[in-house]
């Protein structure tokens, strides 16, 4: 983020930032029908609210955000992919590390 503050505008700033909470968003909700998937029986103290269809809809709407944001603005979104497997990839080598 520090790099696009002063390398480009505002508006690509939060091109950066809207497309990475928007991806973060999105696996968040996928991440709802994995685990009603792979965990059915478990117990659920919250229920999402008009579930499968409102999630599924919310899922394609972002797949559609994230898409025109990537065709408007790729360096931004391009950086948003690129900051989020960098963090993935440094909770894989941190979870090798303790692991030892």
């Amino acid at each position: 983020a520090c790099s696009f503050v002063i390398t480009d505008s505002f508006e690509g700033v939060l091109s950066y930032a809207g497309f990475t909470l928007n991806l973060f968003t999105l696996l968040t909700v996928i991440g709802v029908f994995v685990l009603r998937y792979t965990s059915p029986d478990l117990q659920r103290p919250y229920r999402v609210w008009g579930y499968p269809i409102t999630p599924a809809l919310f899922i394609i709407l972002s797949m559609i955000t994230l898409f025109f944001v990537l065709q408007a603005r790729p360096l931004a979104g391009f950086a948003g992919i690129v900051t989020i497997f960098g963090g993935v990839a440094l909770a894989v080598v941190h979870k090798k590390q303790t692991k030892s």
